[in-house]
């Protein structure tokens, strides 16, 4: 049996399909005007956070310095791409069918936040400066 569309169900869906484009066009503004926000960790902890750099991985990204980019915040590549599955996902879900671009495995996503915790940790030891940012 076909799965019948209601509007009002999916209207939020419709609404954020057509910000998302806005917000990364105002993003992608700001990336380019050299706007660059402290991180509160930092200032107030002296500490690394996981996001620490993904301005600048982000800025190196739309310039096309991919290496850069990883070298300052590798998470900054894996949200940019995750992010995009995820808006063309849902753009799919709601114009046409449903279809699975992200994994749907529980364990990916452990993993994933595994990933980012251990990468907060070695970041802030001196052993593994390289983590740092510049």
């Amino acid at each position: 049996m076909k799965k019948k569309f209601l509007f009002k169900e999916n209207i939020w869906r419709l609404v954020l399909l057509c910000l998302a484009p806005l917000v990364i066009v105002a993003g992608v503004v700001v990336l380019k005007s050299g706007f660059a926000m402290k991180c509160p960790f930092y200032v107030h902890l002296g500490i690394l956070c996981p996001g620490c750099g993904m301005t600048r991985a982000l800025r190196a990204l739309l310039s096309g310095q991919f290496w850069e980019s990883i070298l300052l915040n590798p998470f900054a590549l894996l949200a940019t791409v995750l992010g995009i599955l995820l808006y063309v996902e849902q753009w799919f879900r709601f114009f046409l069918k449903e279809v699975h671009l992200l994994p749907r495995n529980k364990w990916f996503y452990i993993i994933l936040c595994s990933c980012l915790l251990l990468y907060w940790v070695l970041r802030n030891i001196p052993l593994f400066s390289f983590l740092s940012i510049a």
